[in-house]
Parts: structure tokens; C-alpha cells; sequence
């Protein structure tokens, strides 16, 4: 699952020399993706933050917004990643990030079903949401904000992203011995997991600790995600249920680590040879799959190699 989180530049940046600049490449990174991945039939999610949008409109307008994103297409999906980018629980690695009042949370999300409906041109009142920067096993402690997510109409929730160091790669199977994967935090709301590096890491643009060297060089990155493909597949295998395999990257950043525009070639060529498919983050949400193994049956390395 490929998850494009689109969240920058946004807000009063925009209309600054580096903000104007910082749009241009955003953009022209949405449209160069897009166009690769139709052509390659690859699903893809775009977790959408409602300043964000309103700032690239006011930059490029709605029309040429709404291309970039194609909501139309069958291939792209349309969730949520708020209307600030405020994060709904403290993150020990980042004491700089105050998370929003619950009250605010369902309020942004008020606010981007207007956004979306008016620039996307269609009613996405009832889509997933990506939490800002992601945490440490999700929200699954925040009863009472999953009771306001639930009563907004959020389908899913994709906001375990972090490891136990409240940092960036996520492994794909916990210290416990459980594969992480999607799993039910109410009967209607669902949590998807992410697993490996954000990209952010990749050539180090992100203001979180890391405890571990993250890839940097193309190279470096393509192995990385093959090992990670491989080691899905392998867990798929020996447990006879399919991996949801849940990426964290964001277009700006892609356009950075892979200029040649080679990724995603790359990627669905190995797919291909592995025999495992891309989906949308709402494909698994109807998959919800909670298989646990003993660490002795697959020892999983924590840095794919």
C-alpha cells in the first residue's frame, strides 16, 4: 500500500519566495507520480492535509489541484491527514508537536469534507484518516479520540507509524512475536499500520530521532524496499494469510531520492517476480487480519538488509 502523504507547504510559507518554490516542486512531483503510477496501474493513497490543499489551490487553482490527484480515477484514493497537521498525541521524540483538543479534531475534519467536496468534486464525507507523524502503537490508548474519529465517519485510521523508540521504522513484526497488521479499534473502526521507513528519513530531512542509520542513496532505498517486499512475502507464506505492507512516503520527497522518476518501475518489476499486488490503505480495511507467530519460526531481522 502506497500511502503519499501531502502535507507540505501549507499556510503563510506559501507566500514566501521558498514556499512558491517548494509548491512548484510539490506539484509538478503530484504530477509526475500520478502519471507513472496510471501507467503502471498501481493503487495509491493520497493522505490529504486541508491547508495544504488550500494553499496549492490558491497557488495553481482548483482545476489544475484536482488533476493532480485525479479523485475520479479508480486508482487513487482520496483520505484524511486534517486540515492542520497537528498531531493528536504527544510523541516523546518530538515535545515541539502539542497535540490538537478533540474538540479541534473533529472540527478539521468538518472543515476538509468542505475542502474535498468543493475541490474534488465529490462526497468524501466518510474516508480514512492519517494521523500527523504517526505514533508509538497507533491510538488504540485514546478511547476518547477514537469515539470522536468514529462519530465524524472516519472509516479507518492509519496512525501506528512509529517503533518503540517513537521513531521512524516500524518493523513488520512486533517484540511480541504478532505480525503488525490491520486490526479493529471499535466494530467500525479499523487501524492499518505502516511498516519501515517514513521516507522523511531518507537523506535525513526529518526533525525526529533516529536510532539507526536510515538508507539515503538510491540504491541504498531500492534495496531497502526489496528486502521489506521480501520479507512481507515471506510472512505471507509461512502463515498462509496475506501481508498488508503499508508505505509512509510523501511526494516531495520522492522527487528528492528518486530524480530519475525509476522507483516505482522498480518496484512493481520486483512485485511482479515476488507475485504480491499493490492496494489502496481502504483495501485493508476490510481485511482485518490479527496472526500471531512464535519469534522462533521467523526471525526478522529490524533493519532490512
Amino acid at each position: 500500500m502506497i500511502g503519499l502523504d501531502c502535507d507540505r507547504p501549507r499556510g503563510r510559507i506559501v507566500q514566501t519566495t521558498e514556499g512558491r518554490e517548494m509548491a512548484y516542486v510539490k506539484l509538478l512531483s503530484l504530477e509526475r507520480i500520478g502519471r507513472k503510477l496510471n501507467r503502471l496501474e498501481i493503487p495509491r493513497t493520497y493522505f490529504v492535509c486541508g491547508e495544504f490543499l488550500e494553499s496549492m489551490v490558491s497557488q495553481f487553482g482548483e482545476t489544475r489541484i484536482r488533476e493532480a490527484f485525479s479523485p475520479e480515477n479508480s486508482l487513487s484514493e482520496i483520505a484524511d491527514h486534517t486540515y492542520s497537521h497537528n498531531v493528536m498525541k504527544a510523541i516523546p521524540t518530538r515535545p515541539d508537536k502539542i497535540p490538537a483538543r478533540r474538540e479541534r479534531v473533529q472540527e478539521e475534519y468538518s472543515l476538509n469534507t468542505e475542502l474535498f467536496t468543493t475541490i474534488f468534486q465529490m462526497d468524501l464525507s466518510h474516508r480514512g484518516l492519517r494521523t500527523p507523524l504517526g505514533h508509538y502503537q497507533g491510538i488504540s490508548s485514546e478511547t476518547e479520540l477514537i469515539a470522536s474519529l468514529e462519530a465524524c465517519g472516519v472509516t479507518y485510521v492509519s496512525s501506528d507509524l512509529r517503533d518503540e523508540n517513537h521513531s521512524l521504522n516500524p518493523p513488520l513484526v512486533d517484540s511480541l512475536g504478532n505480525r503488525r497488521q490491520p486490526y479493529r479499534l471499535t466494530e467500525n473502526l479499523v487501524e492499518v499500520p505502516s511498516h519501515g521507513w517514513q521516507d522523511t528519513a531518507f537523506g535525513g530531512r526529518t526533525s525526529t530521532r533516529l536510532f539507526e542509520p536510515a538508507p539515503s542513496s538510491y540504491g541504498e532505498i531500492l534495496d531497502y524496499y526489496l528486502a521489506l517486499f521480501e520479507q512481507a512475502r515471506t510472512l505471507a507464506s509461512i502463515s498462509d494469510n496475506d501481508f498488508y505492507l503499508g508505505l509512509v512516503n510523501h511526494p516531495y520527497n520522492i522527487c528528492s531520492y528518486d530524480p530519475l522518476d525509476r522507483l516505482f518501475d522498480d518496484l512493481i518489476e520486483f512485485a511482479g517476480k515476488l507475485g504480491v499486488q499493490f492496494c489502496h490503505y481502504r483495501s485493508a480495511r476490510d481485511s482485518v487480519v490479527s496472526v500471531s507467530i512464535e519469534p522462533r519460526e521467523f526471525e526478522i531481522s529490524r533493519q532490512p538488509t
